[in-house]
């Protein structure tokens, strides 16, 4: 208790910039799959604007490649209940993370070159080098011209606004909520111009102590620092010791409400929105958070006084925290906390690819993974399967009366896989209708019950 209460009073330094290599390292993690990012805005720009080449290509492919050799090679899985909230566990994509923060803490490629050196072989990181210098070089003329000027006006008093407004010491608090004792000090807000800056879509991307947030017309200062200090907070999550965070899943997966899955797995918005309404409410304003989200919004009201309350009492998100969150996590839902929208919002999503791109159109998901040796790793995780009928073969042992029920064009059937983990089952005479009884799914309101959830005549 007293490292936490110490911790607490050091607060964190933020660092803004808008530097043009970070802005390369950006567009190419961006173009290659490696980041969160407004991505058909950055291909279009591309495709449009800077009118891709075939050596663009080939040097994005190269750069795919080099990172799916590291994650590929990164080592396995570690079993759960529940799919973990978060990336650190998952080797592939933490080392995807700990590589782009390498190179977004770089300023040149001999840099890049060298940081990568601590992660990737020699060749791979002169070859990541190379790549990143090359895209900065084609990026440059549009730099120059349109995005130095959008950088320079983002950034422009962020820091003076950011200490003004208290987020350094919260930040600091934050830090102790999550038991960190030992992390980076500095922290860098690199603004990264947003190629459609007239538009109205926008992405921020946390990796360890940066965090690269796309500028548009709508950004102003509050809302930089508002989305510095929610990335943030899933950074210090990240970076949460691992045993503590598995012990906190553990205390979910003890919950005795039905909830208890989603709840988990939004924990990690719900805490990050929760401490952006901290920020607010210290500042004499109402604490809401803008997040275009069913759930997120409201369960960030559930999270934000117990974190208030934590950071008082000096007390941690893995110390007695869990419990009053579901508790609180429910009044917010009502009943849309047993409607199929949110126990299914994070899952095993079975069946084809072009089923499962089909039933994401209509239901998106929180969190998910898409293969059964995937989901052999979390003993808890709900699922969803997709099947149409004439592949519906391989699950009569799985489904009362099956042939029945294949008598019109489909239907969704819920079964119990375990204690704490429940099967959806959407079943279509083709494609076509597969897609409707998602879309059904997503909008069904009252609880799931096990059997015959509904049916599409």
């Amino acid at each position: 208790m007293f490292l936490l209460a110490l911790l607490a009073l050091a607060p964190l330094q933020f660092h803004v910039d808008a530097p043009e290599y970070v802005n390369a390292v950006y567009n190419v993690g961006c173009l290659a799959e490696r980041i969160a990012c407004t991505k058909q805005v950055y291909l279009k720009f591309w495709s449009e604007t800077l009118k891709t080449t075939r050596e663009d290509s080939a040097k994005l492919d190269e750069f795919r490649t080099i990172f799916g050799q590291l994650e590929g090679s990164a080592g396995k899985i570690q079993p759960a209940p529940f799919l973990p909230n978060y990336r650190s566990d998952f080797p592939g994509s933490w080392i995807r993370v700990r590589l782009m923060a390498a190179l977004l803490e770089s300023k040149s490629p001999p840099e890049a070159r060298r940081r990568a050196a601590a992660i990737a072989s020699p060749r791979q990181a002169d070859r990541l080098s190379k790549i990143l210098e090359h895209f900065e070089k084609r990026l440059h003329p549009w730099w120059v011209a349109t995005g130095k000027g959008i950088a320079q006006r983002g950034v422009k008093g962020v820091e003076r606004q950011m200490a003004q407004l208290g987020l350094p010491r919260l930040a600091g608090e934050v830090a102790a909520f999550f038991e960190l004792r030992d992390t980076a000090r500095d922290l860098y807000l690199h603004a990264v111009p947003s190629p459609d800056y007239a538009g109205k879509e926008a992405s921020a991307y946390p990796t360890l102590n940066h965090f690269c947030v796309e500028l548009t017309e709508e950004i102003n200062m509050d809302t930089m620092t508002s989305v510095a200090l929610h990335e943030l907070t899933h950074s210090l999550y990240e970076l949460a010791p691992s045993a503590r965070k598995l012990a906190l899943m553990r205390q979910f997966v003890d919950s005795s409400d039905a909830a208890s899955q989603p709840l988990y797995m939004y924990l990690n918005e719900a805490v990050a929105s929760g401490v952006q309404q901290l920020l607010q409410e210290r500042n004499g304003k109402k604490g809401e958070v803008s997040y275009h989200e069913l759930f997120i919004p409201r369960l960030s009201q559930a999270a934000a006084p117990l974190i208030r309350q934590a950071i008082e009492r000096k007390t941690s998100l893995f110390d007695g925290f869990a419990g009053p969150y579901i508790d609180a996590g429910r009044r917010v839902l009502g009943a849309d906390a047993d409607k199929a929208r949110f126990k299914f919002s994070s899952a095993a999503l079975l069946g084809s690819k072009p089923l499962r791109a089909l039933f994401l159109e209509q239901f998106p998901l929180l969190s998910s993974v898409d293969s059964k040796e995937d989901h052999a790793l979390f003993a808890e995780l709900n699922e969803v399967r997709l099947a149409t009928f004439r592949d519906a073969g391989s699950l009569p042992k799985e489904i009362e009366g099956l042939e029945e029920k294949m008598r019109g064009r489909g239907f969704a059937y819920v079964r119990r896989r375990s204690e704490k983990s429940l099967a959806l089952y959407l079943i279509g005479r083709d494609e076509a209708a597969v897609g409707d009884l998602a879309k059904q799914a997503a909008i069904r309101t009252g609880p799931v019950p096990e059997g015959l959830f509904f049916t599409l005549d």
